[in-house]
C-alpha cells in the first residue's frame, strides 16, 4: 500500500490539473522513474519500521479498530517527515514538486486505512465460520459467566470459540487431556486469589496463555504511582485519569459534542414535542432527580415517555422489578406511552440529556445517573461511581444495554473510571448507535 501510493502519486503528478496547480513542474521530472522507484522502495520500508514503532502489526490490533486510524495518521506523519528530511541532505534526489510529496502522504493514510478495512471484513467472514477463532476454556459457573459466553457466541468478530466450560481445576486437566485450547479464561470474580494461582500455574506449565477477570480492586492496580515516603516505598492508587488535564480535555470535549448535537437535534426534537403534545397530557419534558458528581443532586431532562404522575404509581409496581440490585426495570413497564415506546426504543427521550452535558451536570461518557434512592443501596465499594459525572451513553450501555444486572454494570463503570482516555470516550460514542439499534433487551 504505501510503496503503491508513492506510484499513484508520481502518475497523478503528470496529469494536465496537478502541474497547473504545482509551480515547479520540470524540476521533478530530472528525476527518472526508475531511480524514483528504488527511492521509494526504500522510503517504504522506512515507512513499515514507523508502522510498527506504532503497533500496527500487533497481534490484537483487529480488535481495536478505533484506535487504527490515529495510529496511521501518526505513523505516515512521521514517515513523510523521513522523506522530507532525506531529500534536505540528498540534494541528488531533490524535486520542488509539492504536490508529489503531500499526496503521497495522504494517499497512504487512505490506502493503508482502506486495505485494512477490507482485511478486518474478510477476517469477519472467515470468523463467522468460526475460522482463524481463538479456542478458549471459560471457567465459572455464575451469572457473570454466562452473560460473557452468551456474548461471546454472539459476537464473533471478537475472534473466540468457546470449546468447553468448567469449575474446577479437576475437571480443566481432564478436559486438557481431549482438547487443545489456546486460552483459558476465569470469568468468575468470586474465585479466590489461591484458586485463581492454581489454574495459572496450570496453565503456564501446559503452555496455555491464560486471562481471568479481576475484582473491583485488582482492576485499580494498573493505575498506581510510586511514592517514597520517610523512606518507605508506598503505592498510591489513583482515583481516575479524569484528575487535572484530563478533567478540563473530556469537559471541553463534552460541550462542543453537545452544542453540535443539539443543533442536529433541533429538527427532530421539534416534532417529538408537537407529537408528544398531540399524543397524551402532561409535560413535554420531564425534570428526574438524579445523584451526580461528588454525590450531588441535580435535575436530568428528557421527553416524557410516561403517563401523568407515573413516579406514584412506582411504588405498586416494585414487586415487579425484573432486575436484582437496586435499579429498577420491568419491560412491559403499564406507565410508558405508546409513543414514549417508540423514543425508548430509540433512547429519542435522552436528547435534551445534551442540556444537561453542556450546563456542566452530566458528560457525553460516563456512569449512568442513578435516582437518589438507587445509591443509597450501593455497596461501599460502589460509590466510587460518584467519583466522575454521569453520562448519556457508557461502556455499560454498549455491553449489554438494561440485561446486565448492577453488579456487572457498576463493574464496568468502575473499569471506565479507571481506565478512562480520549480514544476509550470516541469508541463508546460510535459504538452507541449500534447498541441502540440491535438492542436485546426485549424493549418494544
Amino acid at each position: 500500500m504505501i510503496i503503491s501510493s508513492g506510484f499513484l502519486s508520481y502518475e497523478l503528478r503528470k496529469t494536465e490539473l496537478i502541474r497547473n496547480w504545482d509551480i515547479v513542474s520540470d524540476v521533478f521530472y530530472q528525476l527518472p522513474a526508475s531511480k524514483y522507484g528504488a527511492f521509494i522502495v526504500v522510503m517504504g520500508i522506512v515507512w513499515v519500521i514507523f508502522f510498527n514503532a506504532a503497533g500496527l502489526y500487533d497481534e490484537n490490533v483487529n480488535r481495536k479498530f478505533i484506535n487504527q486510524m490515529s495510529k496511521i495518521v501518526v505513523a505516515s506523519t512521521a514517515g513523510i517527515a523521513a522523506v522530507v528530511i532525506f531529500l534536505f541532505f540528498k540534494r541528488e534526489f531533490l524535486f520542488s514538486s509539492r504536490f508529489i510529496v503531500l499526496s503521497a502522504w495522504a494517499l497512504t493514510i487512505c490506502m493503508v486505512f482502506l486495505g485494512r478495512v477490507l482485511i478486518r471484513i474478510v477476517r469477519r467472514i472467515f470468523l463467522h465460520y468460526y475460522i482463524t477463532a481463538i479456542p478458549i476454556i471459560v471457567i465459572g459457573n455464575d451469572r457473570t459467566t454466562n452473560h460473557f459466553i452468551e456474548q461471546v457466541n454472539k459476537q464473533r468478530q471478537w475472534g473466540y470459540r468457546i470449546v468447553d466450560q468448567v469449575v474446577t481445576l479437576d475437571q480443566l486437566k481432564k478436559k486438557i487431556a481431549h482438547i487443545n485450547p489456546q486460552e483459558v479464561i476465569v470469568t468468575d470474580i468470586n474465585y479466590s486469589k489461591e484458586k485463581v494461582n492454581q489454574f495459572l500455574t496450570f496453565c503456564q506449565n501446559h503452555h496455555i496463555d491464560f486471562k481471568y477477570a479481576p475484582d473491583n480492586f485488582s482492576a485499580q492496580l494498573h493505575n498506581i504511582e510510586m511514592e517514597d515516603i520517610a523512606g518507605f516505598p508506598f503505592l498510591e492508587i489513583k482515583r481516575t485519569p479524569l484528575e487535572g488535564w484530563g478533567k478540563v480535555k473530556k469537559r471541553i470535549a463534552d460541550v462542543i459534542m453537545s452544542i453540535v448535537a443539539l443543533i442536529i437535534f433541533l429538527i427532530p426534537g421539534s416534532i417529538i414535542v408537537v407529537i408528544i403534545r398531540l399524543t397524551s397530557p402532561g409535560e413535554i419534558f420531564v425534570k428526574l432527580v438524579r445523584v451526580g458528581e461528588g454525590g450531588k443532586l441535580f435535575k436530568i431532562y428528557k421527553f416524557r415517555s410516561m403517563v401523568k404522575d407515573a413516579h406514584v404509581m412506582k411504588k405498586y409496581l416494585l414487586k415487579y422489578n425484573e432486575r436484582t440490585g437496586p435499579l429498577f426495570k420491568i419491560k412491559k413497564d403499564p406507565r410508558i406511552t405508546t409513543f414514549g415506546r417508540f423514543l425508548r426504543r430509540f433512547s429519542l427521550d435522552e436528547i435534551p440529556n445534551f442540556y444537561n452535558v453542556l450546563l456542566g451536570n452530566m458528560s457525553i461518557v460516563g456512569p449512568r445517573p442513578h435516582e437518589p434512592e438507587e445509591v443509597a443501596q450501593y455497596h461501599v465499594h460502589f460509590k466510587k461511581l460518584l467519583t466522575i459525572k454521569p453520562g448519556i451513553t457508557g461502556i455499560a450501555q454498549i455491553s449489554g444495554r438494561s440485561n446486565l444486572n448492577f453488579d456487572e454494570e457498576a463493574r464496568l463503570d468502575l473499569y471506565y473510571i479507571e481506565n478512562w482516555n480520549i480514544k476509550l470516550d470516541i469508541s463508546i460514542i460510535l459504538k452507541t448507535p449500534i447498541a441502540v439499534f440491535i438492542r436485546n433487551d426485549g424493549a418494544v
